[in-house]
């Protein structure tokens, strides 16, 4: 069941969020919704980088830019859950989720990802 959520990530996450074109869409909600995805999914791999970072708790967040996004609900209470338990606001969680992803792109490592799931490199399903 898809429900629609709203958070609000800064200016310099939705850079990094527009640049990361391995996801094959132009649609900032899609992109979103793929990294919250992809933030879960690597939860229990102790990647560094991939938890909220400390020294960012205490920082005043800057004016954001709002996304409204259709999410998985089950995928949106994980996501809230995991905010929950960093203590931090899921709006900031995103943010993280973003720059978590854009650094697996940098790295690389979102290519296993989407072969992992049936994805071709120009964002096709494959029917996996």
């Amino acid at each position: 069941m898809k429900r629609t959520a709203t958070v609000t990530v800064s200016r310099l996450a939705l850079d990094a969020l527009a640049r990361v074109e391995e996801l094959g869409s132009a649609d900032t909600s899609a992109k979103l919704d793929s990294a919250v995805k992809a933030y879960l999914k690597d939860r229990d791999l102790g990647r560094a980088g991939w938890s909220y970072p400390a020294f960012m708790r205490e920082a005043e967040p800057g004016k954001g830019v709002v996304i409204e996004l259709s999410v998985d609900d089950d995928l949106w209470r994980s996501f809230e859950a995991e905010a929950a338990r960093q203590e931090v606001s899921v709006d900031r969680l995103a943010e993280q989720a973003v720059y978590y992803l854009a650094a697996e792109v940098e790295a690389g490592r979102i290519v296993l990802r989407m072969a992992d799931q049936g994805v071709s490199a120009d964002g096709e399903d494959q029917g996996r």
